[in-house]
């Protein structure tokens, strides 16, 4: 995050240079504004974290611009600060009617401005956090509303199908589709329990290569993987660990699924092992994450592009809360030439 912006709006030149001086120490980003027309049009190019502003300037006063303020809906979380030399109740009571969070009092003390500015900047920073978490949310509800109406629009159409023609197959799809439902729901209350660290782990004694066989082997993994689609390099022998196997099996399901869709080509996976450590690689041949989304991949609720398509962060924040329970860690590498590799590193 860069440095706040401030901008004071007065329509005297000298009463903005001492603002500004006396805010020059907390390193703000300080922009002026010499009249309410000007103020009001600097605030929609800057869109400012705080302002200060005057009440007594000729023609809107800084109630009327305050009010204007809190009537836009680009501008009103934007704390506004009244700086003015009235102080009857009446005024006061007119400041808040108009939308003002705070008030300092001509002449204005350079501490008070100052500890007035660092609390409604820090009011600014957790609403912003909590419109952004907000946002996050629904955009979470939106992707999972879409991610569950396709299967549940297949099975609607194959029971249709099985209640006029019985085929084998048919119940295969139909159990593929349940299961992506189920891993969604679970992913999702699993990941709360994480969270609250409430989830204890089942731990039983396997090898990594035999939950990667397991997996890939599964009736709803296997079919998604053709023959040539999917290249995996296990060691022929190879010490055993204890974890829990639905959850580990689960974030590999998660990391091969997005590779599947995102990457493109075929799938490798890579099992091997250095001084006390197991580790298991998962590499794609698409086009690989853009360098400056990187860093958000494990975010709760993300959405990165990749692939040309959108990739819900939840699940790799699933893989990465999966590993950090089994004293591990999950971490993006850049695949070469191209492409992608998440890696799952675990002690032995």
């Amino acid at each position: 995050m860069g440095r706040p912006t401030v901008l004071i709006i007065d329509d005297e030149r000298a009463s903005r240079e001492t603002l500004q001086m006396q805010l020059m120490r907390e390193g703000y980003r300080i922009e002026q504004a010499d009249s309410p027309a000007r103020g009001l049009e600097r605030a929609l190019e800057l869109a400012p974290d705080l302002v200060l502003m005057d009440v007594c300037m000729p023609g809107i006063t800084g109630l009327e611009l305050c009010r204007q303020f809190k009537a836009d809906a680009r501008l009103k979380r934007i704390p506004v600060i009244l700086v003015t030399a009235l102080n009857r109740r009446e005024d006061l009571v007119k400041g808040l009617d108009s939308g003002a969070d705070e008030f300092v009092n001509k002449p204005v003390a350079g501490a008070e401005l100052r500890a007035r500015a660092r609390s409604m900047l820090r009011i600014k920073s957790q609403q912003d956090e909590l419109a952004a978490e907000i946002e996050r949310r629904e955009e979470l509800t939106r992707l999972l509303v879409h991610d569950l109406r396709t299967p549940v629009a297949t099975m609607r159409m194959y029971l249709e199908l099985l209640q006029r023609d019985p085929r084998p197959e048919d119940l295969e799809v139909l159990a593929g589709q349940l299961h992506r439902v189920d891993s969604l729901v679970d992913e999702l209350l699993t990941t709360a329990c994480m969270e609250h660290g409430q989830l204890a782990l089942h731990l039983e004694e396997t090898t990594l290569s035999k939950l990667v066989r397991d997996l890939v082997e599964s009736p709803w993994m296997a079919p998604h993987f053709p023959e040539g689609r999917l290249l995996l390099d296990l060691p022929d022998q190879e010490p055993a660990g204890h974890w829990d196997t639905r959850l580990l099996g689960r974030a590999l399901e998660n990391l091969l699924s997005n590779a599947r869709k995102y990457g493109g080509g075929r799938v490798e996976v890579e099992v091997r092992y250095g001084g006390h450590l197991a580790r298991l690689e998962v590499r794609d041949q698409g086009p690989g994450i853009p360098e400056d989304q990187v860093g958000r991949l494990f975010e709760k609720f993300s959405v990165v592009a990749g692939g040309g398509r959108q990739q819900l962060g939840l699940g790799l924040y699933f893989c990465r809360l999966v590993a950090r329970a089994h004293g591990g860690r999950l971490f993006h590498e850049r695949a070469h030439p191209h492409g992608s590799t998440f890696v799952l590193e675990f002690p032995l």
